[in-house]
């Protein structure tokens, strides 16, 4: 888990392919799915990026506590990790959030079938990008509390 965690190519690797798979042998799901979700997705994103925000801010306003200054000093690879991990689901969030707001009310009809598979792929690669940054980031809280 450790190698999955520290190259966050992998991530992205598996995304695509997922949304790729998705694309091409579930169409139908693909397409239903983005048309019942695109809606509510803005919404989510933004609750969830404020739960984040909440999240690093208290991350930093205590971390002159003795627990946390040992971590810094003793692991400093686990607190950059922490860190990191929030600022980079947070950046994914609000690009997800913000690509569903924008975008989400022009999906392309059957006639451009190539450009409609590749917003579909776009828009689901993102979506499974984004939950797994927020998986890794749940781990690394779980092994922050596990200390």
């Amino acid at each position: 888990m450790r190698h999955f965690l520290n190259n966050p190519g992998l991530a992205a690797i598996l995304s695509a392919i997922v949304a790729l798979g998705t694309v091409f042998l579930a169409p139908a799901w693909a397409e239903g799915f983005y048309k019942q979700s695109y809606a509510t997705i803005p919404s989510t994103t933004f609750t969830l990026l404020g739960f984040l925000i909440a999240a690093v801010t208290i991350l930093l306003t205590i971390r002159d506590r003795p627990f946390l200054q040992a971590l810094q000093q003793q692991r400093p690879e686990l607190w950059k990790q922490i860190v990191n991990e929030f600022f980079v689901t947070s950046y994914l969030i609000a690009v997800f959030g913000l690509i569903a707001m924008l975008f989400g009310w022009q999906l392309p009809s059957n006639e451009y079938f190539v450009y409609k598979q590749v917003f579909l792929f776009s828009y689901l690669a993102l979506l499974y990008l984004t939950i797994v940054q927020m998986a890794k980031t749940i781990y690394v809280l779980h092994t922050l509390a596990k200390l």
